[in-house]
């Protein structure tokens, strides 16, 4: 089952949701509008964090919304 929770802004929502036993309460944001693929549909994309997850990015975000980012050289996964 999962819950509806307040939208962060008009294009972005966030949805509570039961991950299992592994992972537990987990959150998915999911924003419309990402990319116009050229028939006029807007595109849609999301991410799916546990509480863990989403708090250490969290900390990430409000690094970058205060202009504090660390940039990682070696870069990706």
């Amino acid at each position: 089952m999962s819950t509806q929770l307040r939208n962060v802004t008009d294009t972005m929502s966030q949805t509570r949701f039961w991950g299992g036993q592994e992972r537990g309460v987990c959150v998915q944001v999911t924003q419309r509008g990402l990319s116009d693929i050229g028939d006029g549909q807007n595109g849609f994309g999301f991410v799916q964090v546990n509480r863990q997850q989403a708090a250490l990015l969290a900390q990430e975000l409000l690094l970058f919304a205060n202009e504090n980012e660390v940039e990682d050289l070696d870069g990706g996964l």
